[in-house]
């Protein structure tokens, strides 16, 4: 019987498998784990569709953390926040994704589309990588069946 790894109360991944990342330095990680920012905007295109854990990097961008309400000296850095799905990249402007104040939205410029992000209920401290990289879920991670709602991976990502 697989074992599976949960967050808030949900299952994400089987123990084992790798799960696609990102770094992002903060607040902006912290945006998407909160669910406030639903596309992470980058200067290239990044295809890849599926599961992806959401990185808060060692970089704290003191003045947009405290633009969007979160304290620079308490904010989780170096810890994968959250799970979330890549449903899909974007250039800009896209009437898929319609500009707001977490990203830039410049002509040119392509969006990751963020769907059904799943807030950790522990930041779990990793090093983080440039670029895209695979992250092993740690065994730690594992819900107790009285807590989580089984549900295979497949239907989540």
């Amino acid at each position: 019987m697989p074992r599976w790894f949960g967050v808030a109360g949900r299952t994400i991944v089987p123990e084992g498998d790798l799960v696609k990342a990102i770094t992002l330095w903060q607040p902006w990680a912290s945006l998407i784990a909160d669910g406030l920012k639903k596309i992470e905007t980058r200067p290239r295109p990044w295809y890849f569709v599926g599961c992806i854990a959401i990185h808060a990097g060692q970089h704290v961008d003191k003045d947009a953390c405290r633009q969007f309400g979160y304290d620079p000296d308490t904010i989780v850095h170096s810890a994968v926040l959250c799970i979330g799905d890549k449903t899909g990249c974007v250039q800009f402007p896209n009437v898929l994704a319609q500009p707001d104040a977490y990203g830039n939205f410049d002509a040119g410029r392509y969006g990751y589309l963020l769907e059904r992000v799943r807030k950790l209920v522990e930041p779990i401290p990793a090093k983080g990588h440039q670029g895209f990289w695979e992250w092993d879920a740690p065994a730690y991670l594992l819900v107790a069946p009285r807590k989580a709602q089984w549900v295979q991976l497949e239907m989540l990502c």
